[in-house]
C-alpha cells in the first residue's frame, strides 16, 4: 500500500483522531536505577532517546504531526481497533524522514488526557550515534531494552532465557535469533501493554557474511504483528527491499516523502530548518543580520531542499571569510554528489600535508565498520610531521563537509557522504588493498599500545571500568583487525601482514586478551573462526612448499579464546587471562611464546594436556540426556533434542542458543533438518512436529499423531519428503501437498531405530531391533533387498555421500560397511562398546562412530579402514554425532547433557592424535602420594595408577599400572620412596617403583581395606579395614605370615599413625576415641597402652608430634585439637579449621605448623589469613565456599584461580609444589620458584 493522497495546504479544517494515552514517557519521567539484567544488554543511550531535532518551533513541530496524521491510513494507524499495523516512511537522503519520526515519537510521548486507551512507545534510532556496530541484533536488543524499562514485569522473559541458555550477553550479530526468541515471548505475554515500536533508518543496519539481515528483521516484524498489541513505525531510504519483505503482509501503509516533498519540505521543514541552521552559523561567526538574511534567501531559492546539502553548505561556510560567503555559496552546485566533489577539491587545495592527512582520515572512516572515538582514530591514523604528532581533531575539522564530531565520536555527516568517499577511494585502489592497509594500521596501533601496557598477571586492584577507560583508543583495533584481514583477497602474497599478525599474536596475546571486554570475546571468536576457514580454503590451493605459516597460529588463537570462554565462568576478571594460559595445552604455539614472560614465578606450569584435544567447544543448557543432534545444511546452526522435552537451536560458530523449541510432552527421540530450513522432531508423545529453523516457530503443516514413539526421522535431500519410524512401521509424507496422511511401509519384525535417505534421494535404508537392514526404492517404495546384520539391535544406519555404501552400527559392538546395490558386506570393524550413532564426513572419506563414551573416527577411503583418532571428553555415553557440512569439525551429544564440537582436520598442525589419550580421563583422581621433596608423584583413578615426575609434571614412561578391579582405595609411599602400596580388590599390593614390578600381595580381607600407613623404618605397614579391625604387617616376615590383629574400636576405624620413632601406633575412629599402642622393639607385639576419650565427635585423622608427647587430632566437624598422650588432656581448646584434612604430617623444620594436603596450617590460628604460612611452605589451597571457588594461595593471598573442570578431589602441598588430583581425571603439578614471588 502506498501514499498517493493529495495533501491540502489548508490545515484549518484538519481533524486528527485523538492519540491513546502514553502510560509512561521516557522523556518526562525519571527511571529507577537500571537493573543489571538490562545493563548487560549493552544498549547505547543514544539509540534509546528521542533525538534532538533542530529547534524549528512548536508550530512547525505540530504541523509535521498534523500533516502525517491527516492521511486517512495514518489516522487509522493511531486507532488500535483499525489497520494498518505498520507505517513505513521512506525518502531519499536529506528529505526529513528522521525529523518526521522524531516528531512522531515526541507527539506519541505526550500524554493525552480523557482517553481510556493506554500504550507504550519503544524506539530505536539507527543513524550512527556511537562507536558501536549497528546490526539487526542491535535494533532488536534496543527495542527489548526500552520495552523492559517501561514494563519491568516482562523482564522475566529475558531472565528465563538467560538462565536456560546460560547466557549473559547478546552482543554478536548472530545473537539476533536468540533475541528474537526473547522478543516473541515478550509480545505474546498477556500482560504486555499496547506498544508502538518505532525504528528510524532501519536500512542503516550493517550486515556481513552469514549475519542476519533486514529480511530476517522484517520477518520478525510481520510475525510480531500477529499480536493485537503491537504496531510498528519504520523509516528507510530505499523502500523496495522492505516492501519485498512485506509481500505477504498487506496491512501496512507506505508514506513516500519524496512524492510529497514539495509541500512537506517547502511549507513545513525547509524554511524554518534553513533559518535555524544559518542562524546558528551567523551566531558563531558574528555575521550581521543582513548577511544572515541574504544567506537564508540564497539557500531557499535552490530548486530542491535537502537537509544534508544545507548541512554541508553551512560547514563549508564555517571556514570561509565573511567577505566571500555569498560568492562561495553561489558557486555551490545543487546536486549533492557534485557538492561532495567540490568539497573534496577544496580539501586537496589545503596547504602542506593537510590534504594527505585528510585523505588518510577519510579513507579510514570510510572503511571502518562503525564510527570511531577520536582517540581510536588518532591511534589508528597516527599522523606525524617528522616525529611530531599532528592534532587529529584539527584535521577532522578540515573535513567538516564530510565528518563531524559529537561527544568525542567521529561520524560521517550522512551515509551519502560515507558512500561518496568509499566510491572515491575505490577509484584509486582495490577494496582488498584498502583492507590490507587498514589491517596493518590496526596491528601496528595494537602492538604499539599493548607494548606500553604492562599486564600484571595478578592485580588485586583490577577494575573492569578502569580497563575499558584506558583501552578506549584501541577498542576498534582489538576486534576488527581480524575482520579486515579476512577481506584481503591475496593474503597469501601479503607476507608483511601475515608476519605482523603472527608477531602480534605470539607477543601480545595476553595483553590483547586483557583488554578485550568479556562481551567482545564472542565476536572475536567468530571472526577468528571465519578467518581460519578463509585461510584454510586458500591453503588447499597452495603447494606444500608455500604453506601459510599464519594458519596454525590463527587456529591456536581461536582455540585459546574458545578455551578462555569455557574457563572463565565465575573466575574474577583479574585472573581470567592467567587461567587461560595456565590451563591450556602445553604445546599451544602462543602459550609457548608467552608463558615464561607471564609467569616467571612458576617453574613448571600445570600440564593439562600436551596438545589440543580436538574438543574446542562445549555447549551446556539441556537438562537431561541429549538424544539426537544435527547441523543445518548451511552449517550455521546445530539442532539438538533432549530428554528434557525441548529442541534447541544453537549458533554453530559461537555455541550460543538461538531458539528453545517447546511443544512436546515427552522425550525427544528423533530429529532431522531439511535443505528447505525445516526441523522435524519426534517424541515419546508420538508426535512429529515441524519447525522453522530461522525463527524457531512451528511450521504451518501439522502431522497426525502416530501409534508409537517416533524413533527415527529423515528428510529427502530435496526437502520435499519426510520419513519417520514409529514402532515397526515407516511413515512417509509428501510435504509439498496439503495431504497429511502418510504412506506406510512394513517389513520389520521389531522396533525401527534408524532410517536414512541416500544422498541422491533414490534409496531409503531402515534398521532396528530385528538386526536387519531393509533397502527401499523411493519411486515405487518397494523393498529392494534386506541384509541380516546381527542378532542385536542396529542403532544407526547411514549412507555414504559419495558412493553407494551403507554403514551400520549395532549393539554387537561392530561397525559394518555394505554395498547398497548388492547388499554385500564390504568391511567389518570391531569396537570396544555398543555403537549408538554413525556419521559420514561430507566427502565420504571418514566415518565417525559413537562407541560407548568415546568417538572413533575412521578413514574409509579406497576400501581400506584405518583408525584416525579416538575422541574422549564426554563424561557418559555418546548418543549422537554429526559432521558439519564443511567437514572441518563434528558435533556430539551425550548422556552427560553436553554437546561437544571437535576439530577433525588433518594432522597437519597437530603433532599427536587422541588414540593415546590418558585412559583415566572422565574418572576422578581419588588418591595421591608424593615423596617428601615432591620429586615423585603417584596418582590413581578407578583401576589405574600413574607415576609422575615431580619436577616436570610429565608421566614417567611405562609407569601405568592396571589394578585388579575397578577400585583403588589408597596410595601410600614407603619412607625410602622405593615401594608404593595400593589397595585393590580387597588386597594390599606392594609395587617396586624403580624395578617397575609388583613385589607381592600382602593381605586379602572380606570387608576390604580402607587405607595403609608405613612405619618410619619401612619395616611395618598398618592397615585399617571396613570391619573395624586394625592389622599390622611386619614386612620382614615370610609372605604367608599372619598380621597382628589389634583390638578394634567399638565402631569404624578412620585413621592410623605411627610415631616418628616407630614405637607408638595410634588409631582413631567414629567412636570419638584414640587408642594408643606401644612396641618397645620390632620383635615384640603391639600392646594397648592407653585409650583417650575425645569429644563426642568422630575423629577423621591424627598425627604424632615429633617429641612423641602430643598428638594432633582432626575431627569430622572441621575442628582440630592437640592432646597430651600421657594423660589424654587437651593442651589447647578446639580450633575451627573449616574443613576436614585427609593427610597430616610435621615438617622437620618446625612444629608450629601442621602440614596438610592444602598446605601448612598454623597451630596458633589455623583459620585462613593469620598468621602467614612459613617461608619454606608459602603456598596453599583454599576452598572459598561462599563464592564457590578453589584457589592456590601464596602467603594466604589468592594467586591462582582453579577452574571448575580442574577442581581437586584430592591434593598435596609440599613446600613450593602444589599437586591437584582433579575430578576430570587429570593430575596437575604447579612447581613454584623459591626466588621469584607472584606479588
Amino acid at each position: 500500500m502506498s501514499s498517493d493522497t493529495r495533501i491540502s495546504e489548508d490545515f484549518s479544517s484538519l481533524t486528527v483522531s485523538s492519540t491513546p494515552t502514553l502510560v509512561h514517557s521516557q522523556q518526562s519521567s525519571e527511571f529507577e536505577p537500571e537493573p543489571q539484567i538490562l545493563k548487560d544488554l549493552h544498549v547505547s543511550d543514544s539509540m534509546t532517546r528521542i533525538h534532538e531535532m533542530t529547534p524549528v518551533g512548536e508550530f512547525v513541530a505540530g504541523e509535521l504531526y498534523q500533516w502525517v496524521f491527516s492521511l486517512t491510513e495514518c489516522n487509522h494507524f493511531l486507532d488500535w481497533e483499525k489497520r494498518p499495523d505498520l507505517l513505513l516512511v521512506s525518502s531519499s537522503p536529506g528529505r526529513g524522514k528522521t525529523m518526521l519520526l522524531t516528531e512522531i515519537a515526541r507527539q506519541l510521548s505526550i500524554s493525552q488526557p480523557n482517553n481510556p486507551d493506554e500504550y507504550f512507545l519503544s524506539y530505536c534510532f539507527c543513524e550512527e550515534t556511537g562507536p558501536e556496530l549497528i546490526t539487526t541484533a542491535t535494533v532488536l536488543k534496543t527495542l527489548i531494552c526500552t520495552i523492559l524499562r517501561q514494563q519491568p514485569t516482562l523482564s522475566r522473559h529475558l531472565d528465563e532465557f538467560r538462565e536456560l541458555a546460560k547466557r549473559r550477553y547478546f552482543d554478536d550479530p548472530s545473537d539476533f535469533f536468540a533475541l528474537s526468541e526473547i522478543f516473541h515471548s515478550i509480545v505474546q505475554d498477556d500482560n504486555l501493554v499496547k506498544t508502538y515500536l518505532l525504528v528510524d533508518a532501519i536500512d542503516e543496519c550493517h550486515t556481513d557474511r552469514n549475519d542476519p539481515d533486514l529480511r530476517d528483521l522484517m520477518r520478525l516484524v510481520t510475525i510480531s504483528m500477529e499480536s493485537p498489541k503491537i504496531k510498528w513505525i519504520i523509516s528507510t531510504r530505499a523502500a523496495a527491499d522492505i516492501e519485498y519483505a512485506l509481500t505477504e503482509y498487506p496491512n501496512y501503509f507506505h508514506l513516500d516523502l519524496d512524492s510529497n516533498h514539495r509541500y512537506l519540505l517547502g511549507s513545513i521543514i525547509a524554511e524554518p530548518h534553513i533559518s535555524s541552521q544559518v542562524s546558528k552559523l551567523a551566531k558563531e561567526k558574528g555575521y550581521a543580520k543582513g548577511l544572515e538574511m541574504d544567506i537564508v534567501s540564497m539557500i531557499q531559492t535552490r530548486p530542491k531542499y535537502n537537509s544534508v546539502w544545507v548541512k554541508i553548505a553551512c560547514a563549508a561556510l564555517q571556514a570561509a571569510d565573511s567577505r566571500h560567503i555569498l560568492a562561495i555559496l553561489g558557486e555551490m552546485p545543487d546536486d549533492i554528489e557534485l557538492l561532495y566533489r567540490r568539497m573534496e577539491t577544496k580539501i586537496s587545495d589545503l596547504p602542506d600535508k593537510e590534504p594527505i592527512f585528510c585523505k588518510e582520515i577519510l579513507d579510514i572512516m570510510a572503511i571502518a565498520r562503525h564510527p570511531l572515538h577520536i582517540s581510536e582514530l588518532a591511534t589508528i591514523v597516527d599522523l606525524r610531521e617528522g616525529q611530531v604528532p599532528v592534532d587529529t581533531t584539527a584535521i577532522v575539522r578540515k573535513c567538516s563537509a564530510f565528518l563531524e564530531v559529537r561527544d568525542e565520536i567521529v561520524y560521517f555527516i550522512d551515509r551519502s557522504a560515507k558512500d561518496y568517499i568509499r566510491r572515491s577511494m575505490m577509484e584509486s585502489t582495490r577494496a582488498s588493498d584498502a583492507h590490507a592497509k587498514m589491517t596493518m594500521r590496526l596491528l601496528n596501533a595494537l602492538s604499539k599500545s599493548l607494548n606500553e601496557l604492562s599486564v600484571r598477571v595478578i592485580d588485586p586492584n583490577f577494575r573492569e571500568a578502569e580497563r575499558d577507560d584506558n583501552c578506549v583508543s584501541i577498542q576498534y583495533a582489538s576486534v576488527y583487525w581480524i575482520w579486515h584481514m579476512n577481506r584481503i583477497e591475496d593474503i597469501e602474497r601479503r607476507t608483511e601482514i601475515t608476519e605482523s599478525a603472527v608477531s602480534f599474536l605470539t607477543t601480545f596475546f595476553p595483553q590483547w586478551l586483557h583488554v578485550l571486554a568479556e562481551w567482545r570475546i564472542t565476536t572475536v571468536v567468530v571472526l577468528l573462526f571465519q578467518l581460519k576457514g578463509y585461510l584454510r580454503e586458500i591453503q588447499t590451493q597452495l603447494t606444500s612448499s608455500n604453506r601459510l605459516h599464519i594458519l596454525p597460529v590463527i587456529q591456536d588463537a581461536h582455540r585459546l579464546l574458545s578455551f578462555h570462554q569455557s574457563l572463565i565462568g565465575n573466575c574474577p576478571k583479574a585472573f581470567q587471562s592467567l587461567s587461560t594460559f595456565l590451563y591450556c595445552p602445553s604445546n599451544s604455539l602462543i602459550k609457548k611464546a608467552v608463558i615464561e614472560k607471564m609467569f616467571p614465578w612458576i617453574l613448571t606450569p600445570p600440564i593439562t594436556e600436551n596438545e589440543w584435544n580436538h574438543d574446542f567447544l562445549a555447549l551446556s543448557g539441556h537438562g537431561d540426556w541429549i538424544w539426537c543432534i544435527g547441523f543445518s545444511p548451511n552449517g550455521r546452526y546445530v539442532v539438538s533434542g533432549s530428554h528434557d522435552w525441548t529442541v534447541r537451536i544453537w549458533d554453530a560458530q559461537t555455541g550460543t542458543i538461538r531458539h528453545i523449541l517447546r511443544g512436546h510432552n515427552g522425550w525427544i527421540s528423533g530429529l532431522a533438518i531439511s535443505t528447505k530450513g525445516l526441523i522435524a522432531s519426534g517424541s515419546y508423545d508420538c508426535l512429529i512436529k515441524l519447525w522453522e529453523c530461522d525463527t524457531g516457530r512451528p511450521h504451518r503443516k501439522e502431522l497426525p499423531k502416530l501409534p508409537n514413539v517416533a524413533n527415527a526421522i529423515s528428510f529427502s535431500p530435496d526437502g520435499k519428503r519426510l520419513i519417520a519410524a514409529a514402532g515397526r512401521v515407516l511413515y512417509m509424507w509428501d510435504l509439498d501437498t496439503e495431504v497429511n496422511e502418510a504412506r506406510e511401509l512394513t517389513g520389520h519384525g521389531d522396533f525401527i531405530r534408524s532410517v536414512a535417505f541416500s544422498h541422491d534421494g533414490s534409496l531409503v535404508a531402515s534398521a532396528g531391533d530385528d538386526g536387519i537392514i531393509h533397502i527401499w526404492d523411493t519411486e515405487s517404495w518397494a523393498m529392494l533387498r534386506s541384509m541380516k546384520v546381527c542378532d542385536d539391535t542396529i542403532n544407526s544406519v547411514v549412507f555414504s555421500p559419495t558412493m553407494r555404501r551403507i554403514a551400520s552400527g549395532s549393539d554387537d559392538r561392530t561397525i559394518k560397511i555394505w554395498n547398497a546395490d548388492t547388499g554385500e558386506l564390504m568391511k567389518k570393524i570391531s569396537s570396544e562398546d555398543f555403537v549408538r550413532s554413525l556419521a559420514f564426513s561430507p566427502c565420504g572419506s571418514r566415518l565417525a562412530a559413537a562407541v560407548g563414551s568415546c568417538i572413533e573416527v575412521l578413514e574409509v577411503e579406497s576400501g581400506q579402514v584405518r583408525m584416525r583418532r579416538k575422541l574422549r571428553e564426554h563424561g557418559s555415553i555418546v548418543d549422537a554425532i554429526s559432521f558439519a557440512p564443511s567437514g572441518e569439525f563434528l558435533a556430539s551429544s551425550s548422556h552427560d547433557g553436553v554437546i561437544r564440537f571437535w576439530y577433525d582436520e588433518s594432522d597437519e598442525f597437530t603433532q599427536t592424535d587422541m588414540i593415546n589419550q590418558e585412559p583415566q580421563l572422565g574418572q576422578e583422581v581419588n588418591s595421591l602420594a608424593t615423596t617428601e621433596d615432591g620429586s615423585f608423584i603417584a596418582s590413581c583413578t578407578s583401576g589405574t595408577i600413574q607415576l609422575w615426575d615431580g619436577n616436570t609434571g610429565q608421566p614417567l614412561k611405562k609407569s601405568m599400572l592396571k589394578a585388579y578391579d575397578t577400585t583403588v582405595r589408597s596410595l601410600t609411599l614407603s619412607p625410602d620412596n622405593q615401594t608404593l602400596a595400593f589397595i585393590s580388590n580387597k588386597t594390599v599390593n606392594l609395587y617396586e617403583i624403580t624395578g617397575g614390578r609388583l613385589l607381592r600381595q600382602l593381605f586379602r580381607h572380606d570387608d576390604g581395606i580402607c587405607s595403609t600407613v608405613f612405619a618410619p623404618d619401612g619395616r611395618s605397614i598398618g592397615l585399617r579395614s571396613d570391619d573395624r579391625e586394625i592389622l599390622v604387617w611386619d614386612l620382614h616376615d615370610e609372605d604367608n605370615a599372619e598380621p597382628q590383629v589389634l583390638e578394634h574400636h567399638g565402631r569404624r576405624v578412620t585413621c592410623l599413625a605411627f610415631s616418628s620413632d616407630g614405637v607408638y601406633l595410634a588409631s582413631g575412629g567414629t567412636d570419638a576415641k584414640v587408642r594408643l599402642w606401644a612396641r618397645p622393639s620390632p620383635s615384640l607385639p603391639w600392646v594397648l597402652k592407653n585409650v583417650i576419650d575425645g569429644p563426642s565427635v568422630a575423629i577423621s585423622n591424627l598425627v604424632f608430634f615429633p617429641n612423641l608427647k602430643r598428638i594432633f587430632v582432626a575431627l569430622w566437624d572441621g575442628t582440630v585439637e592437640i592432646w597430651d598422650i600421657r594423660n589424654g588432656k587437651r593442651i589447647l581448646g578446639r580450633i575451627k579449621l573449616g574443613w576436614t584434612p585427609r593427610n597430616l604430617w610435621f615438617d622437620p623444620r618446625s612444629t608450629e605448623y601442621v602440614m596438610t594436603e592444602r598446605g601448612a596450617q598454623s597451630l596458633q590460628s589455623p583459620s585462613p589469613g593469620h598468621p602467614e604460612p612459613p617461608a619454606w611452605a608459602p603456598y596453599g589451597i583454599l576452598h572459598d565456599q561462599d563464592n564457590g571457588q578453589y584457589w592456590i594461595t601464596w602467603k594466604n593471598k589468592k594467586v591462582i584461580f582453579i577452574p571448575k573442570k580442574f577442581w581437586p578431589c584430592t591434593s598435596c602441598v609440599r613446600g613450593h609444589k602444589v599437586v591437584l588430583g582433579c575430578q576430570s581425571g587429570r593430575t596437575l603439578l604447579f612447581n613454584f620458584s623459591t626466588e621469584v614471588t607472584p606479588l
